[in-house]
């Protein structure tokens, strides 16, 4: 099964028809079953609109150019139909409702929102928040699609968050969790979020691949890195901070850095991650 983590960045500066273009290309030629996206926002002053039957909006009301709403759109027209859930949860940028979407080829289960910061206003630019589902075909098995805040961040730092979302492994003692997103943690930093992660007993799914290709995933001076901004040195060429980690072990054929400019067109502030798993 492939697994695709992408930090949108939508209705921004990098969110373009041409990007649009490229990921629905990219996600019909390499057909990950699950497809977790952050930073998916609607403009909060769109009028209202209704789901269509393969989409689901949780704890706001769905607008008209939510971009999951309309990635699904494109995506079926390109012959890849998915499924999906939005949750917005927080207003930023001072125009748009952003959220996180977990998107599937396959039906999704009960998908729910999880609560991640300690504040659950709207209007806290920190407030986080998940979506998971499980899938039919492997109902053993749960995806979050998860955007943390940073290691240092002086009210919602990740410490606490990581484990209300390591607290839902006592929620389905029987299942796999696969947290895919923006950790907004650098791996490189010794005693911090990664090494919490690690020795919680989390298998990096990048690490354990049989097969890896690239390792940076975001740019150097991206919103809420900027030089200075953060704990540790500048790094010229970018950090790993979004990943796919597994509660427990699992085998991992590959893992690919993608949609960065090596290969396929950058899409976002952020690179993908594509991993093959087999579960």
């Amino acid at each position: 099964m492939k697994v695709l983590t992408l930090n949108a960045h939508s209705l921004l500066d990098t969110d373009t028809p041409s990007a649009r273009t490229t990921l629905v290309d990219f996600i019909v030629s390499e057909k990950p079953t699950i497809i977790a996206l952050q930073e998916v926002n609607q403009a909060e002053k769109a009028p209202l609109c209704a789901p269509p039957p393969c989409g689901i909006s949780l704890d706001m009301p769905l607008k008209e150019g939510n971009f999951a709403a309309e990635l699904g759109t494109l995506l079926e027209r390109a012959g890849y139909p998915v499924y999906w859930a939005w949750a917005g949860f927080k207003k930023t940028w001072g125009t748009l409702e952003e959220g996180v979407a977990l998107m599937s080829a396959l039906p999704l289960t009960n998908p729910e929102v999880y609560q991640l910061s300690a504040s659950a206003d709207p209007n806290q630019w920190r407030t986080r928040k998940a979506v998971g589902a499980s899938l039919e075909s492997v109902p053993s098995v749960r995806f979050f699609s998860v955007q943390f805040g940073w290691w240092d961040d002086e009210i919602e730092p990740f410490a606490p968050q990581f484990a209300r979302a390591q607290a839902l492994e006592r929620r389905y003692p029987d299942d796999t969790l696969v947290f895919l997103g923006d950790f907004n943690i650098d791996a490189t930093k010794k005693g911090e979020g990664y090494d919490l992660i690690r020795a919680a007993g989390w298998l990096d799914t990048h690490e354990a691949a049989k097969q890896t290709d690239g390792v940076i995933t975001a740019p150097a001076n991206i919103d809420g890195w900027d030089e200075g901004k953060r704990s540790g040195e500048y790094v010229a060429e970018g950090r790993r901070i979004d990943y796919v980690f597994s509660s427990r072990p699992v085998t991992v054929r590959s893992s690919r850095v993608c949609l960065d400019g090596r290969i396929e067109k950058c899409v976002s502030d952020h690179y993908a991650l594509l991993v093959d798993i087999d579960i």
